[in-house]
Formats: C-alpha cells, structure tokens, sequence
C-alpha cells in the first residue's frame, strides 16, 4: 500500500506589511546573532516552501565562519 501526495503552492501578491517583514528578516541576518538561522520570507510568484541560501565560498576550518 501507498499514498502519493503533490502539493504546489505559489504566492501571487504580498501586502506591503510582509515586505516590511522581509526587510527586518534580512537586516536582521546581517548581524551575527541570526547568521545561519532560517527565517521565512515570502517573494510574490514563489512557493511558501522555497529554500533560500546564501553564496559562500566554504567555511573556514579554523574558526567555523563563512568564507565570504
């Protein structure tokens, strides 16, 4: 027995109020308390689901950080 499920979402329009929250989300991940912590955001004609990552060149044996 098996069950198969598909689920496809997309976000069609964002209130001014989520892109606010947008903006707090990515200054807050600049600073080093939220580096490297999942926060949601939400992009008009993306799924609710969509990962997002960040460009790195590897991470620095010596210290654990970013090689940015």
């Amino acid at each position: 027995m098996a069950n198969i499920v598909h689920n496809e979402n997309k976000i069609l329009k964002i209130s001014n109020a989520l892109k606010s929250y947008n903006q707090r989300v990515d200054d807050a991940q600049k600073g080093n308390d939220l580096m490297g912590v999942p926060l949601l955001r939400y992009n008009e004609g993306q799924s609710l689901d969509a990962i997002y990552a960040v460009p790195s060149l590897g991470i620095d044996p010596e210290n654990g950080r970013r090689n940015l």
